[in-house]
């Protein structure tokens, strides 16, 4: 049985057999998508994601599933429902392999139900957060330089957020927010470039104990962090997160360094090192976009906070924008009104509900435009990266 994912019709035969269990083909942001809408609204769990060979297992859990070589699933689970979530242009390589392995019961997800996934989830994310989490540049300049970043690191001169000025913006939240700050993410820029990086450990430990706090880094830089480094990760319960890219980095040499210490090094995405893409986002610097509809839409909105500077912005295009306008000397309106200031918030849920409210800056982004994948590259820092 092979059948295409095109409505909530077809959703709905896969929750009737659920009983079976359900594993998902891939883990990427297909396969994650297709996971959390059959969990928010179906209520239906996966029994794990699935990749096609050991070189793309980067992780033993996405998401906190566990992640399995396809191989391994088709000898203990070959009853399952499979449901191939990757790009349309890949699906068929996938289906064929599945096919030989065995698998009888085969789900296709198309292009247009992903973006349909997508909008439900967005629209259910409008709703204030009860937990908070965020991320923060301790650098915003980068050792890679990526083609058309969209943090601007490129753009970036050489500079390093102050231990102080960050200390003093988590006192302020932890004031205003307790014990509902669940995810903090240290990162760039590259985050290891900055020569007080543990200091920062130590500062978000002091003011919030219980939460995680994870190091998100591109793993050049790794191999040279001494012993103070990897200790203070151990004593103050540091993640450490890397991506891939297709750079020459020894990833069993950081692994087995890591293991030394009894930590292991987490990767944000579950592609091998050679495969890592980039995604260039359609802007309109007319600022002409409707700011509701793009905030309804955006994968980012209330996902992907930033801290900055005692601001704190519902998505990291908009805190960092300014590196692209002051470089380029663009006629972009940034304000005030694209971020709440922590300092004048006067609480938990303020905070929270302006960050489900559309900010002026969304008028930037075209999303009615499909975003363009482009191969991995070294930025040049030319307009076109960006614009």
């Amino acid at each position: 049985m092979l059948k295409r994912i095109d409505s909530d019709t077809i959703v709905e035969e896969i929750r009737k057999e659920a009983s079976k269990g359900i594993v998902i083909y891939g883990a990427g942001g297909y396969g994650k998508t297709m996971c959390q809408y059959l969990k928010e609204k179906y209520g239906i769990e996966i029994v794990c994601f699935t990749v096609s060979s050991r070189k793309h297992m980067d992780c033993e859990e996405v998401d906190g599933r566990k992640l399995v070589p396809i191989h391994k699933v088709a000898k203990e689970r070959r009853q399952s429902l499979l449901i191939i979530a990757v790009s349309e242009q890949k699906q068929e390589e996938l289906l064929q392999q599945a096919l030989e392995l065995g698998f009888t019961k085969i789900y296709l997800v198309l292009n247009e139900f992903l973006r349909y996934m997508q909008s439900e989830l967005n629209t259910k994310r409008l709703e204030p957060l009860k937990l908070l989490n965020f991320e923060v540049h301790i650098t915003d300049h980068c050792n890679l330089n990526c083609k058309g970043c969209y943090h601007f690191s490129p753009l970036s001169e050489e500079n390093f957020l102050s231990v102080e000025e960050y200390e003093r913006d988590l006192e302020q939240l932890s004031r205003l927010c307790r014990e509902k700050i669940s995810h903090i993410t240290l990162l760039g820029g590259e985050p290891l470039l900055h020569p007080q990086v543990t200091a920062f450990f130590l500062a978000t430990r002091k003011y919030f104990k219980n939460c995680e706090v994870g190091l998100l880094t591109n793993g050049v830089l790794l191999k040279r962090m001494g012993e103070d480094f990897w200790e203070s990760c151990v004593e103050n319960k540091i993640s450490v997160n890397c991506t891939k890219y297709p750079v020459n980095v020894d990833y069993d040499l950081l692994e087995k360094i890591a293991n030394t210490y009894k930590l292991h090094i987490e990767y944000h995405n579950d592609t091998g090192a050679g495969e890592k893409m980039l995604i260039k986002y359609p802007f309109d610097l007319q600022g002409a976009q409707p700011i509701e509809w793009n905030y309804m839409h955006c994968t980012r909105s209330n996902k992907c906070i930033t801290l900055k500077h005692g601001r704190l912005f519902t998505c990291p295009m908009a805190a960092h924008a300014h590196l692209a306008k002051d470089y380029f000397d663009l006629d972009m309106e940034l304000s005030d009104q694209d971020s709440i200031d922590i300092y004048k918030a006067k609480s938990f849920e303020e905070i929270t509900k302006f960050l489900v409210t559309p900010i002026p800056f969304c008028r930037y982004c075209n999303l009615k435009v499909k975003p363009e994948q482009q191969e991995w590259g070294v930025s040049t820092k030319s307009f076109k990266e960006w614009f």
